[in-house]
């Protein structure tokens, strides 16, 4: 979905140095603040050709991020793929490709929380006598200290596990250069939490549901704690 709403019609210009190695000039009709460009198959290192864009190393990447004016080239020096065509190349507005597939995830997201709610059904019938307190029901909970440490806990987690996936995709694209990459990392998360809540119960089981929260927080805390001794490049 980001490569079809992202994509910005650019023409690309390809000429050979040699087997692996190509001098490639790409441009564009308009604007665009935030675009990367890369090899589909992410293989090629980019390094600039054009020295007013180059840092002062210019080390070779997976691709770039830069922001493009309408009608100006600019130029790279793309090595380590054999028969690169101007195909290969994507160039993607970060920006309108991730917006709007969230946008349309947004979508369905809504369309499904509606469907479950309108065909789900309570099946536990509370008694006929049984009255509801809106108010006393929200004292009680105020008063009940077990639960107001859950919620304190349950909010930490949620800002932790939402500044944790919300840096992503802005990992992969400017530290591995390769964003497509960060859904086979989602995919793979997504396995690992089902494998971790098939095995929750007999674990839970063992050394109490209470302790293995801890034990699980602990482990998350140290795991996390060693990427400060990962290098960014």
């Amino acid at each position: 979905m980001v490569l079809h709403f992202g994509n910005i019609n650019p023409s690309i210009d390809i000429n050979k140095l040699d087997s692996k190695k190509y001098e490639v000039s790409v441009s564009t009709n308009k604007d665009v603040k935030n675009v990367n460009i890369k090899t589909k198959d992410g293989i090629a290192l980019f390094t600039w050709a054009n020295s007013e864009m180059a840092d002062s190393l210019n080390v070779p990447t997976h691709g770039k991020s830069f922001s493009m004016d309408a009608q100006k080239k600019y130029s790279f020096v793309i090595s380590g793929e054999e028969n690169l065509v101007a195909k290969d190349i994507t160039i993607i507005d970060q920006k309108r490709g991730y917006s709007n597939s969230i946008y349309l995830l947004s979508v369905f997201l809504s369309l499904f929380l509606m469907v479950t709610f309108a065909t789900t059904k309570e099946r536990v019938q509370p008694p006929k006598e049984q009255k509801t307190n809106l108010g006393k029901d929200l004292k009680d909970l105020i008063r009940n200290r077990p639960w107001i440490i859950l919620l304190i806990i349950g909010l930490l987690f949620n800002v932790y596990n939402s500044i944790k996936q919300g840096i992503v995709v802005i990992y992969f694209s400017h530290y591995l250069h390769n964003q497509l990459l960060a859904a086979s990392y989602m995919v793979g998360l997504m396995l690992a939490s089902i494998a971790g809540a098939m095995i929750t119960s007999p674990l839970g089981k063992r050394f109490g549901k209470r302790n293995l929260f801890i034990y699980a927080l602990i482990f998350s805390g140290i795991v996390n704690a060693l990427l400060v001794f990962l290098r960014s490049g």
